[in-house]
């Protein structure tokens, strides 16, 4: 809409309602482009510095111009750009709603894999998370499963006990992981390995598999992950998001997931916050190779290379899997991948 100049015509209120108009379409301007990742919002022109507009404005705007429209969709639109102006990636809705949302699905998934592998798939952290994990490992340990693949991949969530729990897998019970900070900058909480006596001496290699959307408690397990002994991180590079987010009520019946708290790491002396975690081993996205259908003429499969076909069926189809499962396969055919009695794996 552009705006009429003085002695083009138009009454007073219509070039009020014109001048509002151009704010309002400028500033919605600048909220769609820099969500979107088109332009950082200082990198378009600002508005002028006198000019203010509530979403009331907006619905009286709208009723003037015979506009269709909900005012409570406007009011909350209003509510989720205040928070993603501070946190981009919070969320808003009902409490019970988002409640609901929350529970759906489970939280961790397990799979047996032939050569002795474990396949952990985790898709969020919440409470009971890490214990579950700690106790699938000491099963699969028993049976003599030693290989890990802990799959992080499009993973979040927020529990960091379960995160502490994960890391006491491969770091000294005690040791300190993260420090966890709030916005005014007072030191909260320090998060140290919890014990799990001795259990994980007992893996022989863990590959960790990550990608753009490993954000939240995944992230800070990777970060704290990274350079352990016997733990190879494997995939892209992780979103860049270690912030703590939690749950929070407030107006009539909303609720926001919305960042709380930020982390620092030992030695860095500066927050996590947007931080990035590069894996150990790329995956470009690409695997080549196939798998044989039939032995050669005169032949037959042997047991092991079944198991190592019903294997490689397994990871077909996703690279990351696959170059974890080629990772752990070569490690164990050279003898890198076996018990070291103290320090665990010897894959490092």
């Amino acid at each position: 809409m552009r705006r009429r100049r003085k002695g083009e015509g138009g009454t007073g209120s219509e070039i009020a309602m014109s001048e509002l108009a151009d704010r309002l379409a400028h500033r919605a301007l600048l909220l769609c482009a820099s969500f979107a990742g088109f332009a950082p919002m200082e990198a378009l022109p600002a508005p002028a510095a006198d000019w203010s507009a509530t979403p009331d404005d907006v619905a009286r705007l709208l009723s003037q111009l015979g506009i269709p429209h909900d005012p409570a969709n406007i009011q909350r639109a209003a509510v989720e750009a205040m928070l993603k102006a501070v946190d981009a990636a919070s969320l808003v809705g009902s409490a019970s709603d988002l409640r609901e949302a929350a529970a759906a699905g489970d939280a961790i998934a397990f799979e047996e894999w032939p050569e002795d592998i474990g396949y952990l798939k985790v898709r969020r952290f919440e409470p009971e998370t890490g214990s579950n994990l700690v106790a699938r490992v000491s099963e699969w340990l028993r049976q003599g499963r030693s290989e890990i693949v802990l799959d992080l991949r499009a993973c979040s969530g927020s529990d960091l006990e379960s995160v502490d729990r994960i890391a006491g897998l491969f770091a000294p019970e005690g040791e300190e992981l993260y420090v966890v900070r709030d916005f005014r900058g007072n030191s909260t909480n320090v998060h140290r390995a919890v014990g799990t006596d001795g259990l994980g001496k007992g893996i022989s290699a863990c590959i960790v598999a990550l990608d753009g959307d490993t954000r939240g408690a995944a992230e800070i397990l990777a970060a704290v992950l990274k350079g352990r002994q016997g733990v190879i991180l494997a995939g892209w590079r992780t979103r860049g998001d270690m912030l703590v987010r939690e749950w929070v009520e407030f107006g009539s019946n909303a609720a926001a997931r919305v960042a709380v708290s930020r982390i620092l790491l030992p030695g860095s002396g500066e927050d996590a916050g947007s931080r990035s975690i590069e894996p150990d081993v790329v995956v470009t996205g690409v695997r080549l190779g196939r798998i044989p259908e039939r032995p050669p003429p005169g032949r037959s499969f042997s047991e092991k290379s079944e198991k190592g076909r019903e294997l490689m069926r397994r990871v077909a189809d996703d690279p990351v899997l696959g170059s974890a499962v080629d990772i752990l396969l070569g490690l164990k055919a050279t003898g890198f991948c076996g018990h070291s009695g103290e320090g665990g794996a010897a894959a490092r």
